[in-house]
């Protein structure tokens, strides 16, 4: 091998290392830390929470039997308590390892120290055991506390675990759901959509049909004023968003259709507008929305049928935003920063429109070995 050689050899692996550390120092924190709690452990259990055998192979671990009541609907209590320690302040990704049986069997609430009770779950992976991520939240160091409490009878739980890397899943599972949120209105409890918030208009969850089925449910807004419902306070950052749009016929060339990301308040989001007009087309715009000042960011038109279903998916990269609509880029516009903050709807007044199949998650997310599967990317 000659001197060149040897030295572009040598060269080639320096420089795959450097990449190497540089990508991962960018992805993960110094230090990955993980906390796990069992579950059949509990400091206090109050029925109908109660510790049994719950896995495949013996394992026990919480569950609530089927046909005690729903927590959610005020039928039943029951809850479990746990104390866990963290090592080091700062913030932790929370995992479930869970079994659910049906979509009005797929979560349990959880409180954490004096915070506000939020929803573990609600994911649509039903009758397989599985880890799925929820919140975020930042810990100090030290003792905690979790209460974990009848949200929907009939489900099983074995394990609870903390990360504090955004980027990677727990170990040991085939199964794992690791979006950042999910949601497709499924379920019992049509009416308890709490973790949004509605500013304006009138939202209700229901099946477009006005039967009583439990599956296929929609999220639909329709009022005489502006319609805007988030959700509120979420600090999720460095995502891409999915879902499924549709909206009745236009009635004039002003009524609009409108997606929020990034959502920080009223004053500081981007936002992805459709304006359906005559003829089967839309008119599509991207818009920065920063303190008093409202940018467009670039703008298009595309066939459009407003009585089909359309997915829509908002990405990011290189410095720029990427808006898919039925599968083909649209729109591509300057991305100030990182993309962070919430998701919301919003409707012009008077026009009805539904959105299903609420998809976050990270837009690169690293696996390590032993790591399960990718979780699906699109509905």
């Amino acid at each position: 091998m000659t001197r060149v050689r040897r030295f572009a050899l040598r060269l080639g692996l320096t420089l795959c290392f450097i990449i190497y550390i540089v990508s991962a120092t960018h992805l993960e924190p110094a230090r990955v830390l993980s906390v796990s709690i069992d579950l059949a452990k509990p400091q206090k259990v109050v029925w109908p929470c109660e510790v049994s055998i719950v896995g495949d192979m013996g394992e026990k671990g919480l569950r609530v039997p089927p046909k005690v009541g729903r927590g959610w609907a005020g039928e039943a209590g029951g809850e479990a308590s746990y104390k866990f320690y963290i090592p080091q302040t700062g913030k932790y990704y929370v995992w479930l390892y869970c079994l659910w049986h049906d979509v009005c069997t797929n979560a349990v609430f959880a409180k954490i120290d004096d915070m506000d009770r939020a929803i573990l779950g609600n994911d649509p992976i039903m009758k397989e055991w599985h880890w799925v991520r929820s919140f975020a939240v930042t810990l100090g160091e030290g003792t905690h506390t979790l209460v974990l409490s009848n949200h929907s009878d009939h489900i099983a739980l074995q394990k609870v675990a903390f990360t504090n890397s955004a980027f990677s899943a727990p170990d040991n599972c085939p199964l794992v759901f690791a979006e950042m949120f999910y949601e497709d209105f499924d379920g019992c409890d049509r009416g308890n959509f709490s973790s949004w918030k509605i500013l304006a208009g009138k939202w209700k969850v229901h099946h477009p049909a006005g039967n009583a089925k439990r599956s296929d449910n929609v999220l639909t807004g329709q009022s005489q004023g502006q319609s805007l419902i988030v959700i509120p306070e979420h600090d999720w950052a460095d995502y891409a968003l999915n879902v499924r749009i549709k909206c009745a016929p236009p009635g004039d060339q002003q009524d609009a259709m409108d997606l929020y990301f990034g959502y920080q308040g009223p004053e500081n989001h981007y936002l992805f507008r459709m304006q359906p007009i005559a003829g089967g087309e839309c008119d599509l715009s991207l818009w920065r929305q920063s303190a008093d000042q409202k940018a467009l960011l670039c703008s298009g038109r595309v066939a459009f049928d407003p009585n089909q279903w359309h997915p829509v998916e908002v990405s990011h990269g290189n410095g720029e935003l990427f808006v898919s609509l039925d599968g083909q880029e649209r729109l591509r516009g300057k991305l100030a920063g990182t993309l962070a903050g919430s998701i919301g709807f919003g409707l012009s007044p008077g026009l009805m429109g539904s959105f299903d199949s609420i998809h976050i998650r990270h837009v690169q997310i690293e696996r390590r070995k032993g790591d399960g599967p990718r979780a699906p990317r699109t509905p």
